[in-house]
């Protein structure tokens, strides 16, 4: 009775198999050009503004926070709408210079 692995010597590594993918990937045209700069992203610039106001106030320990609660979760919750709206938006990503 033969056996794939007559003449194989005692723990001999096998060669792994080499295949092609299923799927090969496509690469769009101009792939390379999508993208714009960090300073051209809306969102970049809405969340850096709601980060400056944010530190301001913590800063200058404000009680703003604690005498209107309820002003500061709305603002909150705005800011999270506008992100998603801005996500919705957004038709090309952020280029980062390699």
């Amino acid at each position: 009775m033969s056996s794939p692995y007559d003449g194989l010597a005692p723990n001999t590594p096998f060669e792994p198999i080499k295949s092609k993918p299923i799927i090969e990937p496509i690469e769009a045209p101009g792939d390379e050009e999508m993208g714009k700069g960090l300073f051209q992203s809306k969102t970049f610039w809405v969340n850096l503004l709601m980060s400056v106001a944010s530190l301001a106030v913590y800063v200058q320990d404000s009680a703003l926070v604690a005498d209107n609660p309820q002003i500061v979760a709305g603002i909150g919750a705005a800011v999270g709408v506008v992100n998603i709206i801005l996500r919705l938006l957004t038709k090309e990503p952020i280029k980062f210079k390699k």
